[in-house]
């Protein structure tokens, strides 16, 4: 095995080692009500890793995030219920409408930045959610839409779907975030202007940002629809979107993995405090923002420094110039 290879295996070992344990998972607990909440997890990480390139990468502080979602949930529904179409179709003909409402939402907030872009997004996604609400006879209007197909049969076929949908969505979204386009959004995060000034084509790339993440949310607005077998003006609204948001904050912007793992923890934290009554928002809160204080850079980074020191120190080396894949590479 050449030494680049050996690097490249032991950076992506965290990784393919989460991944097996999430595979595993369903028969270290098998029980359906778990798994339900799992499905969750993977749902709101998956969510969350698009919101991470609005924000994460583009800077792009998009809080009407729940526009895609509610878009997607929605659209699903309708052609689920009004023309039979099965899940399997329904969920990414959904991404594909939220991603026109991303292009078009990108489209007309292109010269808004900062506090006016977040105003405007959560504007866009209020209006959507009055307008599912007059139209009754389409949407059902407060009560919303019942009686969606399920996504699977069974619980652990939801389970691992759900799985599915999360990985192949990170996986893609970090191939994207490594290529020359992760580069481009930093740049323009970090300064618009200077980006703009070497000729980058800012306006190309903030709506690509704009058009990938309300493409990942509307697969995650139809899919949660299908899985929950209801869709509601709910899904338009803050809680929706703060909770997607908290996620990738506390996982740690900028890093797509992050909301993986922060996803689980808060999902079934939140699932954990339902014991505690009428405390469980105030306990809830308190934790996730001292989270946020302890660890501002969120979960996710100190969690893989952690993970690589000890496989550096658990992997023999066998070249000297090879330290845990940190070192030259060199051919073995």
């Amino acid at each position: 095995m050449q030494m680049g290879e050996a690097r490249s295996l032991y950076n992506h070992l965290p990784g393919l080692l989460g991944l097996g344990a999430m595979l595993l998972l369903p028969a270290v607990v098998p029980d359906p009500y778990i798994w339900g909440i799992l499905v969750m997890a993977n749902l709101y990480a998956f969510l969350a890793a698009g919101f991470d390139i609005l924000l994460g990468y583009a800077g792009l502080p998009v809080i009407g995030y729940g526009l895609f979602v509610g878009v997607g949930a929605y659209l699903a529904a309708l052609l689920n219920l009004s023309f039979g179409l099965p899940p399997w179709l329904t969920v990414p003909l959904a991404g594909l409408g939220g991603a026109v409402f991303g292009l078009l939402l990108g489209l007309s907030c292109l010269r808004l930045k900062g506090l006016y872009l977040a105003l405007a997004s959560f504007a866009a996604a209020a209006i959507c959610e009055k307008v599912v609400i007059v139209f009754y006879d389409l949407t059902n209007g407060h009560e919303g839409l019942s009686g969606l197909d399920p996504i699977s049969s069974h619980p652990l076929l939801d389970y691992y779907l759900s799985l599915l949908v999360m990985a192949a969505g990170t996986a893609a979204l970090l191939m994207v975030v490594r290529s020359k386009v992760g580069l481009v959004l930093n740049s323009i995060k970090d300064n618009q202007e200077a980006a703009e000034a070497v000729g980058i084509d800012t306006t190309r790339y903030k709506l690509l940002a704009f058009v990938l993440a309300s493409f990942l949310g509307g697969v995650g607005g139809g899919f949660l629809g299908h899985y929950t077998m209801h869709v509601g003006p709910n899904m338009f609204g803050l809680h929706i979107a703060l909770t997607i948001i908290m996620i990738a904050i506390v996982g740690g912007l900028g890093t797509i993995t992050g909301s993986i793992g922060a996803s689980y923890l808060l999902i079934i934290l939140n699932e954990a405090l339902r014991e505690v009554g009428e405390a469980r928002l105030l306990i809830y809160t308190v934790i996730t923002v001292v989270i946020m204080l302890a660890l501002p850079k969120g979960v996710m980074p100190p969690l893989l420094n952690l993970l690589h020191r000890v496989l550096r120190r658990l992997t023999p080396r066998r070249r000297r110039g090879w330290k845990g894949g940190l070192g030259d590479a060199s051919d073995t």
